[in-house]
């Protein structure tokens, strides 16, 4: 392994990217989950090239307490 990597940027072009993210997902009262992709391109290369792959799956679950009783309004009187 290498340490002492000199990197020269002098040279390098200006790139721009365009991400995009596409995904779904489902709530429940405690529960939750959702997929998402995400990728970015170069769209002003000669060469395409997709850049950034991200895979998600995100899982959660809430610990919920006890839930706050209702009064009736007679009973405050």
């Amino acid at each position: 392994m290498q340490d002492d990597i000199k990197y020269n940027l002098s040279n390098s072009e200006k790139r721009f990217q365009v991400s995009g993210m596409v995904g779904m997902g489902m709530e429940g009262e405690r529960w939750s989950f959702d997929v998402r992709a995400q990728t970015s391109i170069t769209p002003f290369e000669r060469l395409q090239r997709v850049q950034n792959v991200v895979y998600a799956l995100t899982v959660a679950y809430r610990i919920a307490g006890k839930k706050p009783t209702e009064k009736d309004p007679e009973e405050e009187r």
